[in-house]
């Protein structure tokens, strides 16, 4: 099937992306699994002009909800969401299967100078970096960052409705949404809410290879059993550069959550990176992160003493992966990779001091769009103006 295709009676144009990795997962015991997983999604586009203005419509699916457990896989250290009325821990959660549903309409307004709005039942604040699946500096990576509910954990919002204005380098966004994350019922969207969270998010990007932003967000009740709101912010700078027979792309972001509740502040830092040549791509992760201590130490959510002081955890992920043969367009590849952990004297006692984990797996993307891939795009920016 054509990735892209124009209908030149509608004047619509039409693309498509995906990836699916197939993952053997062995996060260090006694707190890891060892398990077959599959990470996974796929977008399709559909854009047509209309004089000055451009309509989109963009719909993201997940098959996840099918290929890992309700729980998601294991992922150490890591927090987020509920499953079966429990915190999940040690495990990142799975994708809803609707993951974007959204129309966005750009006009115009005068020479280096547009507007933009969109909105829809499932979209992505304007609040982080890049969503970590659409980074070019993670693309080979099939696990999110352990920051990924500090950094980019609202690129599934339920309920949204946002703007932007452009000029030049520029652009301000705002947005309102549903703040809750999603619930543990992963095939439907029956879980969009009043929109009764806020962003704003600023971006410069002066040239081609750099793009810098800074954002500000509130967001209510995020998670279903811990009380009370949370104040994201968050800043990062993303740099790609084009080779011949590859490219080198890194992100540098750092977060934080200001939580209601015991007034407690997490931070996190990131700094990760990607470089392909040719059919070789050598890919890295570096994290500090600021974890939930009390949750991963066995409490549950909402007694009094879960929502202390949070602990320090540093993870570095070093891999590689090597392009096999396409098959019809298909890019398949077979990669792996190893990350070390420090744990916070307050986990080592259960962790240990130093656990490394590893995964491998085989990576098939759809064969290249000739727009090109859906990477380094939000839903206020899908495709380049």
């Amino acid at each position: 099937m054509d990735q892209n295709h124009s209908d030149q009676s509608s004047g619509w144009r039409l693309m498509q992306d995906g990836v699916v990795f197939l993952t053997a997962n062995r996060q260090d015991r006694p707190r890891g699994d060892t398990e077959l997983v599959s990470q996974n999604w796929w977008m399709g586009m559909a854009s047509r002009s209309i004089g000055r203005s451009t309509l989109t419509f963009t719909g993201m699916l997940s098959g996840e909800p099918l290929t890992m457990g309700g729980d998601g896989y294991s992922e150490i250290f890591q927090t987020g969401e509920v499953y079966q009325g429990h915190a999940i821990t040690d495990r990142q959660h799975p994708h809803d299967f609707v993951m974007q549903l959204v129309g966005v309409w750009r006009s115009a307004l005068s020479n280096g100078t547009g507007l933009t709005v969109a909105g829809g039942p499932v979209g992505e604040a304007t609040l982080g970096p890049v969503a970590f699946m659409h980074r070019q500096s993670a693309i080979e990576n099939p696990f999110a960052p352990l920051g990924h509910h500090t950094f980019d954990a609202t690129h599934i919002a339920k309920g949204i409705v946002a703007g932007m204005v452009d000029h030049g380098p520029f652009a301000v966004e705002g947005s309102i949404f549903h703040g809750g994350e999603p619930d543990e019922h992963r095939w439907g969207i029956s879980d969009i809410g009043a929109l009764d969270s806020w962003a704003t998010r600023v971006w410069w990007r002066p040239n081609p290879s750099l793009a810098v932003q800074v954002s500000h967000g509130f967001l209510k009740n995020p998670e279903a059993l811990e009380p009370g709101n949370v104040r994201r912010t968050t800043a990062s700078a993303s740099w790609f550069s084009r080779s011949i027979g590859g490219f080198t792309a890194i992100t540098a972001a750092y977060g934080r959550n200001q939580k209601d509740y015991a007034a407690s502040i997490f931070d996190a830092l990131l700094i990760e990176g990607t470089h392909r040549r040719a059919k070789h791509v050598l890919y890295s992760r570096l994290e500090v992160v600021d974890v939930e201590t009390g949750l991963l130490l066995g409490g549950h959510e909402g007694e009094e003493d879960v929502h202390g002081a949070p602990s320090s955890v540093l993870a570095m992920t070093v891999g590689a992966l090597r392009e096999l043969p396409t098959v019809k367009g298909f890019e398949l590849g077979l990669g792996g990779d190893v990350t070390f952990h420090r744990s916070p004297d307050r986990l080592a006692g259960i962790y240990g001091s130093t656990p490394v984990s590893f995964k491998v797996f085989l990576r098939l993307r759809l064969p290249v769009p000739a727009m090109g891939r859906m990477q380094d795009m939000t839903m206020m920016r899908p495709m380049d103006h």
